[in-house]
């Protein structure tokens, strides 16, 4: 082997394992943490966001359950009655089969009844 085309091949396995290097440090984060900072913030103000609209909803829930409770005389927070469960089979499927049973009286032919 010529020694330009060693020294070529060695430089492209050289430039392969640096990439390679570059893209697992990229991928495992060794490369720098410098999105974090504007998704922790993002993550912060969604989280803020997704409370007030817990609130908002924790305090409908509770209009909702007084008005019920107002208009039925019920407490929303009485214990429910237990109800009953009764399982009732349905009725039997009976499927036939209409079968021809013309010349099945012996059980024989009947070229050996001639004999």
């Amino acid at each position: 082997m010529n020694r330009k085309h060693a020294t070529g091949i060695a430089f492209l396995i050289v430039l392969a394992a640096v990439a390679g290097l570059l893209a697992v440090a990229r991928t495992t984060g060794l490369a720098g943490a410098s999105g974090s900072s504007a998704t922790t913030a993002l993550v912060q103000a969604r989280t803020v966001q997704l409370d007030r609209y817990e609130t908002t909803l924790r305090e409908r829930v509770a209009a909702i359950d007084a008005q019920l409770a107002g208009s039925t005389g019920v407490v929303s927070g009485a214990a429910p009655v237990a109800e009953k469960v009764v399982y009732v089979r349905p009725a039997p499927i009976v499927r036939t089969i209409p079968r021809s049973h013309d010349g099945d009286d012996e059980g024989g032919s009947e070229e050996e009844s001639d004999d």
